[in-house]
């Protein structure tokens, strides 16, 4: 029960690093999608992408029973995984030219609105680990000794990530629809865009 209480409380104290920025980033963009339509979708939209970043992060514990812990460390630490720059770098140049309005003729409220959601899930789940690496490590650690119980474990920390941003994404929610109508949230979102296009170039060079 300690390690479940560990990783609980290591998933509240993870909000405290750079992931609160990305969850900042994840508000602008559901402000985004949900411009056109009523709140009700905008909290429906929130669940499932909250329910997808604790299914990313599950299924991270769950893999350490086939390649095992020392790997999925390396992989949230290491800077040279070209595979998995890769990929951050498709998905993330796909948010970001979404979030500069490059794509609103194919992703829209009402239009392929999952795409986004699926974007927003899996870029917060792997990108967290360049913010709780060590935390994770910690943990991956502290379970070696147990590894049917990693994927619980894992579970436990992601549960203890995903409460903050679910209380920030629903208390804020009627604010952030409401906001994404003002000019001021557009030119945010191109920022953010703009700082996204960063982001990869940054994925390659360090």
């Amino acid at each position: 029960m300690d390690v479940y209480l560990m990783s609980f409380g290591f998933g509240l104290a993870a909000f405290l690093t750079p992931v609160f920025i990305q969850v900042l980033f994840i508000a602008v963009a559901m402000g985004k999608l949900n411009r056109a339509t009523e709140i009700k979708h905008y909290y429906r939209r929130v669940f499932y992408v909250v329910a997808g970043i604790c299914g990313v992060l599950v299924l991270v514990g769950a893999s350490t029973l086939l390649i095992g812990p020392a790997f999925i460390y390396e992989l949230s630490t290491s800077s040279g995984f070209v595979v998995f720059k890769i990929i951050m770098a498709i998905l993330l140049g796909t948010l970001g030219l979404w979030m500069v309005g490059g794509l609103d003729d194919v992703i829209h409220s009402n239009k392929n609105a999952f795409i986004i959601l699926i974007i927003l899930s899996i870029i917060f789940g792997l990108s967290s680990f360049s913010s709780t690496g060590p935390i994770i490590g910690t943990i991956l650690v502290e379970s070696a000794d147990k590894p049917m119980q990693t994927p619980l474990i894992m579970a436990a920390f992601s549960l203890g990530l995903i409460i903050p941003i679910f209380i920030l994404l629903f208390g804020f929610g009627r604010k952030i629809v409401n906001w994404a109508h003002k000019p001021w949230w557009t030119n945010l979102e191109k920022i953010i865009g703009l700082l996204i296009f960063i982001n990869i170039i940054l994925i390659f060079i360090l």
